[in-house]
C-alpha cells in the first residue's frame, strides 16, 4: 500500500464527510459518555472516531479479515494501521495518529497531508 496516496485519500475523506463533533483524536471508535466502543461495521456506527478510526470507511482502505478479531466485534488497529500506512514508524506515526494531538478538523486534515508532503519529499 502506498502511505502517500492513503494519507491524502483520509485527509480528504475526513475534509469532506466527517463533522467536527464526530471527530475524536482520543478514541479510535467511541460513544458520547461511554468512551471506547467495538467497531462493528460501516453501517452499526454513529460513533466519533479519531483518523485512524474513520479510515475503514474511506474507498480502499476497507478492512480485511484478518485485522478484525471475531470474540468481540472490533479491529486490531495496529495492524490494520501499519498495512495501510507502512512507511510510518512509531515516531512519525504519533505525529498523525496520537491520541493527545487536537481534534480540531482542519488539524487533523492538516497533520495528515503535511506527513503525506514530508514521506513524498523523502521518495
Amino acid at each position: 500500500m502506498n502511505t502517500v496516496e492513503n494519507l491524502r485519500k483520509l485527509a480528504d475523506y475526513i475534509e469532506q464527510h466527517v463533522p467536527q463533533d464526530k471527530l475524536e483524536m482520543s478514541w479510535y471508535r467511541s460513544s458520547e459518555g461511554e468512551g471506547e466502543v467495538r467497531f462493528k461495521s460501516l453501517e452499526d456506527c454513529g460513533t466519533s472516531g479519531c483518523a485512524l478510526g474513520w479510515a475503514p470507511f474511506v474507498e480502499g482502505l476497507e478492512l480485511i479479515p484478518d485485522e478484525r478479531y471475531l470474540m468481540l466485534p472490533g479491529v486490531y488497529w495496529l495492524r490494520y494501521s501499519a498495512r495501510i500506512f507502512p512507511d510510518l514508524n512509531n515516531y512519525t506515526w504519533n505525529l498523525v495518529f496520537s491520541s493527545t494531538l487536537s481534534s480540531r478538523k482542519s488539524e487533523v486534515v492538516g497533520r495528515l497531508r503535511n506527513m503525506a508532503h514530508t514521506l513524498e519529499k523523502r521518495s
